[in-house]
């Protein structure tokens, strides 16, 4: 959700993870944009394929047809994901949401966060190396 229109490198076809989003307190607190990932490995570029620069792409359509109807309350934040009027995504939301197609697609109890875990392990399926993909993940050390 932290992801940026210039975190993204179409030519090169790369993303480069330079903050997050995080509620702050509970229950009717805010939203805090941190630069920075978790970590000193989370601050990582990533190479995309051509898929993820399309999928890109099209979310950059959707967004300027968001901005088109909503032209007095758009807010330019520059956030590659979010809301209809362009401000950044509440998590919870984000959490709701993908709650709904999970349960649409038949995934059973599956978390967002859990879809970065099947990334890994069918990277690792497909015979990318651990090193490659804990670089990708934002690891500091290969898990075992």
């Amino acid at each position: 959700m932290g992801l940026k229109w210039t975190d993204i490198d179409p030519v090169a076809r790369t993303v480069t993870v330079r903050r997050r989003v995080n509620r702050v307190g509970r229950g009717q607190g805010g939203l805090l944009v941190r630069d920075g990932a978790k970590s000193r490995a989370g601050e990582r570029t990533i190479s995309l394929p051509q898929l993820v620069i399309d999928s890109l792409q099209r979310q950059a359509d959707f967004q300027t047809w968001d901005r088109k109807r909503a032209p007095d309350r758009w807010v330019d934040s520059g956030f590659i994901f979010t809301s209809q009027v362009g401000t950044v995504l509440e998590p919870r939301r984000v959490d709701e949401y993908f709650a709904k197609v999970r349960e649409r697609a038949g995934l059973g109890n599956h978390t967002f966060h859990g879809l970065r875990h099947d990334f890994a392990g069918l990277m690792l399926t497909n015979g990318i190396s651990p090193r490659v993909v804990m670089e990708m993940m934002g690891h500091s050390a290969i898990l075992a």
